[in-house]
C-alpha cells in the first residue's frame, strides 16, 4: 500500500507540474498575441505621422492637376509638375496607402467627415455626393477620413 502512495503521489505532482507548464505555456502564447497587436498599433501610429505631410502633398498636387489651364497642358514645365503629381501617388501606393473612392457611398464615420450638406436629387439622403479632400486607406486601416458632403435627408 506504501508502494502505491508513493507512485500516487509522484502522479500526482507530475499532473501539478504538467498543468502548471500548460498554463504557463498558454500564458505566453497571450503575451505573445498581445504584444504583436500593440507592435501593429504603434507601427500604424508611426506610419500615419510619417505619412500625413505626404497627404498633405498629394492633395496639394491633386488640386494643382484640376485647376492646370488648359493653354498650359502642354507646357513642359507643367507636364513636369503633373509627372511630380504622379510619382507622389506611386509613392504612396508603395507604401500601402490608397485613395478612398467615396462617392455615392452611404455616410460612414469611420471613413468620412462630414463637412457639408446638399440638396441632390442624383444621390440618395445621407449618401457622399461631393468629396472635398480625399481620404486615404493603410491597407485596411482609414489613414485619414475623406472630408465630404452629403446628400440632405
Amino acid at each position: 500500500m506504501h508502494a502505491n502512495h508513493v507512485h500516487s503521489t509522484a502522479y500526482n505532482v507530475a499532473a501539478e507540474h504538467l498543468a502548471g507548464w500548460q498554463r504557463s505555456l498558454a500564458e505566453l502564447k497571450n503575451n505573445e498575441r498581445q504584444n504583436r497587436k500593440n507592435f501593429e498599433k504603434i507601427s500604424l501610429i508611426q506610419q500615419r505621422d510619417m505619412l500625413q505631410p505626404l497627404l498633405d502633398l498629394a492633395d496639394n498636387f491633386a488640386a494643382v492637376v484640376k485647376h492646370v489651364p488648359a493653354e498650359l497642358k502642354k507646357n513642359t514645365w507643367a507636364t513636369g509638375v503633373l509627372h511630380v503629381s504622379r510619382q507622389l501617388t506611386e509613392t504612396l501606393s508603395t507604401y500601402g496607402v490608397a485613395t478612398m473612392d467615396v462617392k455615392d457611398q452611404e455616410f460612414d464615420p469611420q471613413k468620412h467627415e462630414a463637412v457639408g450638406q446638399v440638396s441632390s436629387k442624383k444621390v440618395s439622403p445621407g449618401h457622399v455626393v461631393e468629396v472635398v479632400a480625399n481620404g486615404y486607406m493603410l491597407g485596411d486601416a482609414v489613414l485619414r477620413p475623406a472630408k465630404v458632403k452629403i446628400a440632405k435627408q
